[in-house]
């Protein structure tokens, strides 16, 4: 479901980009404005749709009897799952590291003269994506998943920090700076599920349903701490734009702020390396190696003590 719906969900962003330039050279008749109105009317009006289709087509594997958590319950379960709240608190630092996503246009607008050039620099981070995997598996053959997140986590920074000093020179040059950002996408393209395991292990109940439901919580929360943050920083940076007659977007120029620059800045460089500050909840994460496997053999071992116990049962009656 994840591997199709980021199939599908990639393609949102070429659409808009050409909608964008379409927009700005007065193609398609109508501003910026009105074409967000419109994209946002679609985009909500197809995706409930599809969303509606789990209610009305989607039947529960297993008949639940217990009574159905509450929304205090789910806060309940994240505070005795040390290592979700632990991931969950990485995340939240995490979030200064999206606002790439917000600042990506507006640089490929002004910088680069075109939305539709993140077309062409995404479609590396797209065949990244689908080789992530078929290489993941090997990957946690060699390394626990805590150790790939840092790994990841500490490349992103280092990739970053390379490209912003590359392009430092070029950063509206886009014969240096569309393949320069195709690397850098191509490189930048498990653990909540030892956490339920430990949950399991700790209460003797699985929650995947309240640990998942939690994480997309935090993925919203995140979502919108994230425009927070781009909105704050866009007076700091001097981007203040205005629409001419022809429907285009131009930059109003500030000569004591180079938002050119800042902007390069934000999409390569800063918001990685400020992310890094995501990696100190991990140095309390211990839900790894031996301890782990301890605690999925001991699992094991009760869920055939219970079949046997059920099946005993079973049988005398």
């Amino acid at each position: 479901a994840r591997f199709l719906s980021g199939i599908i969900g990639g393609l949102s962003t070429p659409v808009i980009s050409l909608l964008i330039d379409l927009s700005n050279k007065g193609v398609i008749g109508i501003n910026m404005r009105q074409l967000f109105l419109v994209m946002g009317i679609v985009a909500g009006t197809v995706g409930m749709g599809l969303f509606s289709l789990s209610g009305i087509f989607c039947r529960e594997r297993v008949v639940q009897n217990s009574d159905e958590p509450k929304v205090l319950d789910c806060f309940r379960f994240l505070f005795k799952n040390k290592p979700l709240l632990l991931i969950v608190c990485s995340n939240i630092l995490a979030t200064v590291g999206g606002v790439t996503d917000t600042f990506s246009q507006y640089f490929y607008i002004f910088s680069l003269g075109a939305a539709s050039w993140g077309t062409i620099i995404g479609i590396p981070g797209v065949i990244s994506g689908f080789l992530t995997y078929l290489l993941l598996p090997a990957l946690e053959r060699r390394w626990t998943s805590k150790q790939i997140v840092v790994r990841t986590t500490i490349l992103k920074a280092l990739v970053g920090t390379t490209t912003f000093l590359i392009g430092m020179k070029f950063y509206r040059n886009p014969a240096v700076i569309v393949p320069l950002l195709m690397i850098q996408g191509f490189i930048f393209s498990s653990m909540i599920g030892d956490t339920v395991d430990y949950m399991e292990w700790k209460t003797g109940e699985r929650n995947e349903g309240m640990a998942f439901s939690l994480l997309t919580f935090i993925s919203k929360l995140t979502g919108s701490l994230c425009t927070a943050i781009a909105t704050a920083i866009i007076p700091v940076i001097g981007l203040v734009t205005v629409q001419l007659a022809d429907n285009s977007l131009q930059l109003v120029e500030n000569p004591q702020i180079n938002t050119r620059f800042w902007l390069w800045a934000l999409v390569t460089i800063l918001p990685p390396v400020a992310s890094l500050i995501s990696l100190i909840p991990y140095r309390f994460y211990d839900l790894e190696g031996k301890k782990l496997k301890d605690i999925q053999e001991e699992m094991i071992a009760r869920r055939e003590l219970n079949s046997k116990t059920i099946s005993k049962s079973e049988g005398e009656i």
